[in-house]
């Protein structure tokens, strides 16, 4: 599991990757790996996205 947090009050978390490629507490930047998908086991990634600690809608990510 790879959990960021960004502008203090969003975190993304994602599950599902083959491979992390990162650390814990390592600052990432825009474009940086942070891991690989299993080819071999046709894995799924499960992203979510959260504000103050609540799931946002999906529906919502687009508006503005």
């Amino acid at each position: 599991m790879v959990i960021i947090g960004f502008q203090k009050k969003h975190t993304v978390l994602m599950t599902g990757l083959g491979k992390v490629t990162t650390e814990t507490g390592k600052y990432v930047s825009v474009g940086d790996p942070i891991g690989q998908m299993d080819a071999a086991k046709k894995g799924y990634l499960y992203l979510e996205m959260r504000q103050d600690g609540t799931t946002i809608k999906p529906e919502i990510l687009g508006a503005e």
